[in-house]
């Protein structure tokens, strides 16, 4: 039996309270329960085994909240997905993901399916067995499309006739969330997340922020990633709270809805906590707000510093990543424990630094950082890379140092991936692409120093004929990028060089590029996109 749904079932228990808002909508822990219900038997009427990978490519929404507890109930695994990753991106993302079932929005079924002879959504149906479809606002799908050799079928559902049917129960050891990390090769990660994780990591979230049913949160950050999914969504459950969901974050509604609403606590990014810095602002918070959680990339000082003095209000910052099931350490809640510059105490975990041979390192002595404890994996899925779990230890490939009080503060990361808001990016990814462009020989890409964003992505391209012109090649590779990856993941800017900086190894020395240190005859012309 699993833990973390009979605790959904009893938040779920609740009967009349308002417990989720979205759209302008509240729905009582009841509503909540019986669309659950219905769309557990829904899937079950259509012959959706327990175990299986069902895609959710619904934005934050009222029906992403109860697809992903209703996958979670079933004992099936959640596979949430960008709704906006453009289709070509999509494809691999299905393929590497192995998904059958998915459910989706009218208007993305339309996009990927309701275009005659569209190649891609062609290849989509082959690999999908059932679609689930409904509006983004929803409470439950409203058709069902079999795929019968290419051919799709639809059928209304009938929520009704579905009620008495056996639905699986899951179990502590059962997969229920499946994401994808990029690791240093460039090779994306399959992380399953079981039960046993998810509970684990939600319970150290409730108890590091004190949470109850007192308290409303505030989801901004997309519900495809670990942060949004644990440290908000199943947190609220455990602590049986309630929560208002946005879209996507929005500076000029943020203020007026932690007001209307009454949150009492938010979990941001970075980014966020800039952009409201240079945003027009209340002279103080609302008075219901404790405290302002920050995640996902490493907090300027000053920028948290000035956060809590402009507005009064605690910025905890922490430390997670999706082989943890989100959460490792947490700055404490009280004023004076809190550590700027360090992402906290670790919660729920242990944690050491040691030395490149394994050799734990005393206080103040910057090493790599491993972990261990209930929510962290021990292994990743489908593959047999298993170089990052050694003796129960899982080592997280960041470098970092722990103070005399048991502080960790984070100095840097050993892999390659670009950090941009908190978003993680492969640079061969990025470098893929651009190499298809006819006139690239050969392209690397890395993370410079953002303002803003943490980090940026920076490409440079060597081209095949030197003669042919510049501004029409980089606009092309941006075109190129847009077409094929997520936004994020593209260039900000492209430089032109003619060649990469290469070691003894036959490796592109990537800290030359970012420093700067190209020999003197390697001329480059930046554009800004």
């Amino acid at each position: 039996m699993s833990r973390l749904t009979d605790a959904i079932a009893n938040y779920l228990h609740d009967s009349n309270k308002e417990i989720v808002h979205d759209s302008g909508n509240w729905y009582t822990a009841q509503q909540v329960h019986q669309d659950v219900q219905r769309l557990c038997s829904t899937m079950a009427a259509s012959g959706v085994k327990q175990g299986e990978r069902i895609l959710v490519e619904y934005p934050n929404s009222y029906s992403f909240l109860i697809t992903y507890l209703a996958i979670l109930s079933y004992g099936a695994i959640a596979v949430p997905v960008n709704p906006s990753m453009p289709v070509a991106e999509r494809q691999g993302f299905i393929e590497r993901s192995n998904v059958r079932v998915g459910f989706m929005t009218v208007q993305k079924w339309n996009l990927l399916f309701g275009i005659p002879d569209h190649d891609d959504a062609a290849h989509a149906a082959v690999k999908l067995n059932t679609v689930f479809v409904s509006n983004a606002d929803s409470e439950r799908p409203h058709t069902v499309f079999t795929n019968n050799n290419g051919r799709w079928e639809s059928s209304i559902v009938r929520s009704s006739e579905n009620e008495n049917l056996t639905i699986p129960v899951p179990d502590e050891d059962d997969v229920g969330v499946l994401l994808f990390t990029s690791g240093t090769t460039g090779a994306p990660k399959a992380v399953g997340l079981k039960h046993r994780h998810l509970f684990a990591a939600a319970q150290n979230v409730a108890s590091a922020h004190e949470l109850s049913s007192a308290d409303t949160s505030y989801c901004v950050l997309p519900l495809f990633h670990i942060n949004a999914q644990v440290v908000v969504l199943l947190s609220t459950c455990l602590s049986r709270g309630r929560l208002v969901l946005a879209e996507k974050f929005s500076a000029r509604e943020f203020w007026p809805t932690i007001e209307t609403h009454n949150i009492s606590w938010v979990s941001v990014v970075p980014t966020i906590i800039t952009i409201l810095l240079n945003t027009p602002g209340p002279q103080t918070a609302p008075q219901g707000l404790r405290f302002v959680r920050s995640a996902s990339a490493q907090l300027s000082v000053l920028h948290g510093r000035r956060f809590e003095q402009l507005f009064g209000i605690p910025v905890v910052q922490s430390y997670g990543m999706t082989e943890a099931a989100s959460q490792i350490c947490v700055n404490p809640l009280q004023q004076d424990k809190r550590k700027l510059g360090s992402v906290g105490l670790p919660v729920g975990v242990e944690l050491q630094i040691v030395d490149d041979r394994g050799v734990p390192l005393a206080p103040q002595q910057t090493g790599n950082i491993l972990i261990r404890g209930e929510n962290v994996i021990d292994g990743y899925e489908e593959t047999s890379n298993l170089n990052d779990f050694v003796d129960g230890w899982f080592n997280t490939g960041d470098v970092g140092y722990m103070d005399t009080e048991g502080y960790v503060f984070l100095t840097g990361r050993k892999k390659e991936i670009i950090n941009r808001a908190g978003e993680k990016i492969s640079p061969y990814e990025v470098e893929d692409v651009i190499r298809r462009h006819f006139d690239v020989s050969d392209a690397a890409v890395v993370g410079l120093p953002d303002a803003l964003y943490g980090e940026r992505v920076v490409a440079f391209a060597v081209l095949k004929d030197r003669l042919v012109p510049q501004d029409k090649v980089i606009e092309e590779i941006f075109e190129l990028c847009r077409r094929t990856i997520a936004a994020f993941k593209c260039p900000s800017e492209i430089r032109i060089v003619d060649a990469l900086p290469i070691g003894a190894t036959g490796k592109v020395q990537r800290q030359a590029l970012k420093t700067g240190a190209i020999h003197s005859h390697h001329e480059a012309q930046a554009f800004q996109m």
